[in-house]
Order: C-alpha cells, then sequence, then structure tokens
C-alpha cells in the first residue's frame, strides 16, 4: 500500500521531512481548497492509493494502526476517511460545543500552553460517515480526479466528503489517534459567505440532512 502525505503551509518549515509534500502559497494554492486541489493533483502523479492530508501542527499517534484501518475501510467501499466527523449534517457547523449523539469519533486536542483535551464522542472506526474532518483525511485514489470547489480556507472537507458519497463510496472514521495544536477560530462573516454557497450547491443535489449511503441528485449542465 503507497501512501503518500500532503500538508497545506504558508512556507515550507525549516524542520520539514522528507518525502512529504509541503503544499505552500506561493504553489499557486493560497486557499486550503487550492491546496487540497494541488495534492491530489500530485498524488495522482505519485500513483498513491491513498492520499494522507493532513495540517501542519497534526501528529499522527498511532502510525501503525493506519494501514489496517484503510484496508479495512477499503473493503467496505470507503474512500474518504478521518478520526472524527459527524453521522449526519444539517448545516456545516457540526463541530460546535454541546455537540448531540450524531458525532462520532476521537481526537486529542492541544494547546499552545501544553494543555491537552481529549475530545471523545464515541471513539472507533465507524464506515457510515456524513462528513470527517479536514484537520487529517485519508483519500483513495478513486478520488484523485475529484476537485473540490473554492471556498477559501472552509469546507474542503465536507465538500471532498460529499463528492464521495455521490459517487457512491463511503465516509469512514477510523480508529486511528491523533493530537491536534490548535486552538481553532475563524472569521465569521468569510465562514459565513463560504456555508451559504456550499448549501445553495448542496442543497441542490441532495436532501438534507444528509447521510451515509443517501442517493445524490443528479444536475445536468450545472
Amino acid at each position: 500500500m503507497k501512501i503518500v502525505t500532503a500538508i497545506p503551509v504558508k512556507e515550507r518549515p525549516a524542520n520539514w521531512v522528507p518525502n512529504v509534500n509541503y503544499i505552500e502559497n506561493d504553489d499557486g494554492a493560497p486557499s486550503l481548497c487550492k491546496k487540497l486541489n494541488k495534492a491530489l493533483e500530485w498524488a495522482k502523479e505519485q500513483e498513491a492509493d491513498w492520499l494522507c492530508w493532513h495540517h501542519d501542527d497534526l501528529e499522527i499517534q498511532t502510525p501503525e494502526l493506519v494501514e489496517p484501518n484503510l484496508r479495512r475501510a477499503y473493503a467496505d467501499g470507503v474512500r474518504v476517511g478521518g478520526v472524527i466527523g459527524a453521522l449526519t449534517v444539517f448545516v456545516p457547523q457540526w463541530w460546535q460545543n454541546n455537540r448531540p449523539v450524531m458525532t462520532w469519533g476521537a481526537i486529542i486536542q492541544g494547546y499552545k500552553d501544553g494543555r491537552e483535551q481529549l475530545m471523545a464522542d464515541q471513539p472507533g472506526y465507524m464506515p457510515n460517515m456524513a462528513i470527517v474532518d479536514g484537520c487529517v483525511l485519508w483519500i483513495h485514489r478513486d478520488m484523485f480526479d475529484v476537485r473540490v470547489d473554492d471556498y477559501g480556507m472552509h469546507l474542503y472537507d465536507d465538500d471532498i466528503c460529499f463528492r464521495a458519497l455521490q459517487r457512491g463510496h463511503k465516509v469512514a472514521c477510523l480508529d486511528v489517534r491523533c493530537k491536534h495544536l490548535s486552538e481553532g477560530g475563524y472569521e465569521f462573516k468569510d465562514y459565513q459567505e463560504a456555508s451559504d454557497r456550499f448549501m445553495d450547491y448542496w442543497r441542490a443535489r441532495a436532501e438534507f440532512p444528509v447521510i451515509s449511503g443517501q442517493k445524490f441528485k443528479e444536475i445536468k449542465n450545472v
């Protein structure tokens, strides 16, 4: 199994890791959506089986579990995986506090002051997700020809998951432990505009709430 790794960054770090593709702003991809599309193109050129895309502040703490999870996921029809997400999508903001039981997965949330917080909804493998968070994604080669719409720094993860479901594939939460050193945050107006465009596009193609296995609508000449 050939897994290649791409990490979106503003510029390549001083302590860069060999054989990792750091997709920089200077590559003509200032947004995360454009960076993901470039990563998909690159993974296809590398003739990889899976692309591992993750933020530069994410650590995969159990790398030995990645391949067994991906083999199981592929056999289950999964073509996009992550470690935490939602079983159904009403609106894109699934990650907010007081998350309902529709969420699944676990991740260690790290903070710059050294603190750690375990975000554990329903840990373990689940091959019937609607979306998974884009801090870490495993994307199969069957999806390398897909291109997500450009929502700037937002919603690339929701978009790639919906495109997998649209093709009849599954999205999975993998049983891999990761730590994400990010406290989040975004400019509300910018995100809301992106969210509105995302919902306008996908409401024409899917019945909300979206769940795994749902049949998407065929839209011609759009």
